[in-house]
């Protein structure tokens, strides 16, 4: 069996996009000033200023645990996420989304540990072949612990950002890969 790498969800949330354009406006999210940025949200009382979102995963069974902010100007690296707890987040497109597309590799074992400025781990790897991709059109859960990257086609100055969202439990066993209660992580 081949492992599911992605899942679109259904439903409507256009109210969810509406609010998180506004939120990604009101953190600065609007100008390509850099190659890419992933940015913890640590905005005070942030759920409840995300009711349509926060209320659209618990309708699915799931409570929001963290807000990431993606905003890439160009093709990222390819790379896994390092997540102790969380090897699939749920992605919400927010602006130029559809001018990109999350792209899965094989597995490399030639992989290099990198930590950005804001504490954020990721292990780069060589680029190799692809293997499955998803444009990201509706709220998506992406499998983090396997090898990607945001591909992006982007004019210059535009950017491309998503809101990528940790909840409980996991979505990952949505993917065939754990169950609600367990996760696991390949690096």
């Amino acid at each position: 069996m081949q492992r599911k790498l992605w899942l679109e969800l259904s439903g409507d949330w256009s109210r969810s996009h509406e609010e998180l354009l506004i939120h990604a406006a009101s953190m600065g999210l609007t100008t390509c000033n850099h190659v890419g940025l992933f940015l913890v949200d640590k905005t005070e009382n942030l759920w409840s200023r995300l009711p349509h979102t926060t209320r659209w995963l618990q309708d699915r069974g799931w409570q929001p645990q963290g807000l990431y902010w993606i905003a890439m100007c160009r093709t990222g690296n390819v790379h896994i996420d390092e997540s102790l707890h969380k090897s699939a987040r749920i992605n919400f497109p927010v602006t130029n989304c559809d001018r990109s597309r999350t792209t899965y590799h094989e597995l490399s074992e030639k992989r290099t540990r990198v930590v950005t400025p804001n504490k954020i781990i990721y292990h780069h790897q060589e680029e190799t072949r692809v293997i499955d991709g998803v444009t990201l059109t509706r709220p998506t859960i992406l499998d983090v612990s396997w090898p990607h990257r945001v591909e992006t086609w982007l004019e210059p100055g535009q950017m491309r950002v998503a809101a990528s969202i940790m909840v409980f439990p996991n979505a990952g066993y949505l993917l065939n890969h754990s169950s609600p209660n367990q996760d696991h992580n390949d690096c």
